[in-house]
């Protein structure tokens, strides 16, 4: 079996409230490249299993592109002078058994 998907992300920023480096009174908030927040981007997988009813042997591929973004990111700028992004997982192999019994 063959199998390959593909996800899309738009532009999101970590706030709920958007950029707040576009208000005023918030101007200061949020610096660097951290509130131009992440997005606009495809993560690419890929799986081939070779396998009976009760084995199978699956080799697969995670960020195929190995692409580099952040899905996740908070503000601690007013207290340590920075942002903080979680970066996702770079591209992954792996191998990958089952026995049904």
């Amino acid at each position: 079996t063959v199998h390959g998907d593909a996800a899309y992300t738009g532009r999101f920023y970590y706030y709920y409230f958007g950029n707040y480096s576009k208000t005023a009174a918030l101007s200061n908030l949020s610096t660097g490249l951290f509130h131009l927040g992440e997005g606009d981007y495809w993560v690419l997988n890929t799986r081939l299993t070779f396998g009976t009813e009760k084995h199978s042997v699956s080799a697969f591929v995670k960020n195929l592109t190995d692409k580099t973004y952040y899905p996740f990111g908070i503000a601690i700028e007013a207290l340590f002078g920075n942002g903080y992004r979680v970066r996702a997982q770079p591209r992954t192999f792996g191998i990958e058994g089952t026995v049904k019994f």
